[in-house]
């Protein structure tokens, strides 16, 4: 099966040697106080870029999906504490392929 590219989740995703730059428009929701650098709210950022991610996963034809990984959300529910919250969860799972290194890590 063939690996999937990061643009085929994330449409405007670009990189190079030493940058990895993720387009706002492709996170939906997410305002520019919300993702600055040093002010902004990493945990919204974080669960908005795996809500698209899981999306985009899930839209993707069978074959097209590697098999090597994949990402899911579950059902949301309301946060424990009575503060009106909600919790989501995501469940990213990855096969990768052992060596050296991530034997040494566990």
């Amino acid at each position: 099966m063939a690996k999937i590219a990061p643009d085929q989740l994330l449409p405007n995703y670009t990189a190079d040697a030493s940058t990895i730059t993720l387009s706002i428009t492709d996170l939906p929701g997410l305002t520019a106080d919300e993702i600055a650098a040093d002010t902004g709210n990493m945990g919204e950022v974080l669960r908005v870029l795996l809500d698209e991610l899981a999306k985009a996963y899930d839209a993707l034809a069978p074959e097209a999906k590697d098999g090597y990984w994949i990402i899911t959300k579950n059902n949301a529910s309301i946060a424990p504490g009575g503060d009106g919250l909600l919790r989501e969860t995501y469940s990213p799972r990855f096969d990768s392929e052992i060596t050296d290194k991530n034997l040494a890590e566990g």
